[in-house]
């Protein structure tokens, strides 16, 4: 299936505000995200469902699923900025449209459970996506080198130079001297590990596979990595790259560390693995494409964009 590019941003254009999970619980924070996209030459049109509850839901699954066709139904909308993550998009994505969401491909943004839907669109329409902030958390996590490169990924169809630092402080390699390439395929470790053996799980074969997780206890995680390694996710994939994993520190003595776990799930084999992307629930997460080709250098510690999201 060939890759699809969505049309990039141009000032004056509309972007549609969707809450697929859950609904904003601070609507400071969200009224904040909204003066900030228009602070930037940007039109905003809010999905009806945004204030709604249903238990931890936006609203019922039907009810998100029509204000999501809806957005990508309407030809003033552009883009799709996800409001909210929280929980339940994997709830829905059986009863998508992937027919209406090919037709009128739009740049998708979010993260944390918005993976569901990265992951989804990926595999059924082959549309690149953005794993970035949400709506709520613009005006605080959109700030200096993660500001610059969000509005550059959605905006510019010039050939970029955007790369992302790696500390590598768990780092192995059966190749440390090469670059290995791959596309970008990521988002919440537990998005992916729920996903994984449903028919909406992508194919990581030639991936570079980034995920990040959030408040799971160390056992958790390691629960969700062997599960992964048990399916051969990491074997198919060209390389691997660990992000930000806050609050995932041990709670009692008895625990294994996250490098330990580390080492445990991926020294037996010849992974590729890098460490240290911020990029996650943290508060200077970078925007990464979901789908974009891209090339680790172990040398240099860096992850590097090889094209745009847009065009």
């Amino acid at each position: 299936m060939k890759v699809i590019k969505p049309p990039r941003l141009q000032k004056g254009d509309v972007i549609g505000i969707v809450a697929p999970s859950s609904s904003p619980r601070d609507l400071t924070l969200f009224e904040n995200g909204i003066r900030y996209i228009e602070k930037n030459g940007f039109r905003v049109e809010v999905a009806k469902n945004i204030s709604k509850s249903y238990g931890y839901l936006a609203g019922t699954d039907s009810e998100r699923i029509q204000e999501l066709h809806a957005m990508f139904a309407n030809k003033n909308i552009k883009a799709i900025f996800v409001a909210r993550g929280g929980y339940g998009l994997h709830r829905i994505i059986a009863n998508f449209d992937f027919t209406l969401i090919k037709r009128n491909p739009k740049i998708i943004v979010g993260y944390s459970d918005v993976t569901a839907l990265h992951i989804a669109v990926w595999k059924k329409c082959r549309i690149i996506s953005l794993s970035a902030p949400l709506v709520v958390e613009f005006s605080e996590k959109l700030t200096g080198k993660q500001e610059e490169i969000f509005w550059q990924l959605l905006t510019s169809t010039k050939k970029m130079s955007i790369s992302y630092d790696l500390n590598n402080d768990y780092c192995q390699s059966p190749f440390p001297r090469k670059t290995i390439v791959g596309r970008l395929l990521g988002g919440n470790l537990t998005l992916f590990s729920t996903l994984c053996g449903t028919s909406f799980f992508p194919s990581m074969k030639d991936s570079l596979f980034y995920f990040e997780d959030v408040g799971e206890e160390p056992y958790r995680i390691d629960r969700m990595l062997q599960q992964l390694k048990l399916a051969q996710v990491f074997r198919n994939a060209n390389g691997i790259i660990l992000g930000d994993f806050s609050g995932c520190d041990a709670k009692n003595k008895n625990s294994l560390t996250l490098r330990q776990i580390f080492s445990d799930v991926f020294s037996s084999e010849k992974y590729a693995v890098a460490s240290g992307l911020n990029y996650g629930h943290c508060p200077d997460t970078l925007a990464i494409p979901f789908g974009t080709l891209a090339k680790l250098n172990f040398k240099k510690k860096k992850l590097e964009l090889l094209e745009n999201l847009v065009e």
